[in-house]
């Protein structure tokens, strides 16, 4: 998936070492991670921003991840949109394996 972010196009990719470096910096597996509503705050969301971007921007720390949300935020894009776009592509990674449907295809 490719979003806009911080001035540039953006793909986004959740390969096996950005899942992994979630659940590091996370401090959970990521099923532990989604199945408690308290952990779903503004640092998960720049937590999935940093995995989701750092394979095009080795350098890239959790840090510039936020500043990216914030300058989205601040140049009128919304919170939740990013959110959802980024939760989507994390959902549709290949690291969770194929859904059902794609199987069938």
């Amino acid at each position: 998936m490719v979003i806009e972010l911080g001035g540039k196009n953006r793909v986004i990719r959740y390969d096996y070492n950005a899942l992994a470096d979630l659940e590091q910096a996370g401090g959970a597996s990521i099923a532990t991670l989604f199945s408690n509503q308290d952990n779903l705050g503004f640092n998960f969301i720049r937590l999935i921003v940093w995995a989701g971007l750092k394979h095009a921007e080795p350098g890239l720390t959790i840090q510039r991840a936020g500043m990216l949300i914030q300058k989205h935020i601040d140049d009128g894009g919304d919170l939740g949109t990013l959110t959802k776009t980024f939760l989507e592509a994390l959902q549709k990674s290949s690291a969770f394996g194929k859904s059902d449907d794609e199987k069938n295809v």
